[in-house]
């Protein structure tokens, strides 16, 4: 997991320095992490309910910061077929800046995806295959991210993050994965 050494300057600017030396520190500023309430000398010691909070907005601002090799991601068309490529470069980019992070494959959707790309509806959801990347917080809550998650859905946010109770009801199959795509553990499995 990240460390993170977090100074507070007099302008109110948080600054956190990467486990990994060759990262540059990264500024927040107070308003971006939410309030921390007085006197909060760590940022990864911050107390996060919900969704929101200092560990969650940390991290955002680092998936955030992915720049795609691939254009057209925020777009159906340019979403689709794309996920195991994005998934392991989102991965990567994760584990770099400290992160626990893992390569994912999902099978079979629990929900039905209407809108999806013309390609994908020739299938039943049980069939569908998706990857995404699997993240581990500051705080230990484990999370989604989907940049490709507009084949499915053309309104999902981009990226699409979601926790991981919630994205893990929405399909079958659930598996870890190495970077040759071999199953290393299993996450969950409905079959």
């Amino acid at each position: 997991m990240k460390q993170l050494t977090p100074t507070i300057r007099s302008d109110g600017i948080a600054t956190h320095v990467w486990k990994n030396p060759d990262r540059e520190p990264t500024e927040h500023s107070a308003a971006r992490l939410g309030a921390l309430g007085t006197g909060v000398a760590r940022l990864d010691s911050a107390v996060s309910t919900g969704v929101q909070g200092a560990a969650y907005e940390v991290m955002m601002d680092d998936v955030e910061a992915w720049q795609p090799t691939i254009s057209g991601l925020d777009t159906p068309e340019g979403a689709y077929d794309r996920c195991r490529q994005v998934a392991a470069d989102v991965t990567h980019h994760l584990e770099m800046a400290g992160y626990e992070a893992e390569n994912v494959c999902v099978r079979g959707a629990q929900v039905d995806y209407p809108q999806s790309v013309e390609q994908w509806k020739k299938y039943e959801p049980e069939f569908l295959t998706h990857y995404v990347t699997r993240v581990v917080g500051d705080d230990g809550r484990a999370f989604y991210v989907d940049y490709t998650a507009r084949q499915f859905e053309p309104d999902a946010d981009f990226p699409m993050v979601m926790a991981a109770d919630e994205y893990e009801a929405r399909w079958d199959n659930v598996w870890a994965m190495d970077s040759q795509h071999r199953v290393t553990r299993t996450i969950k499995d409905d079959d």
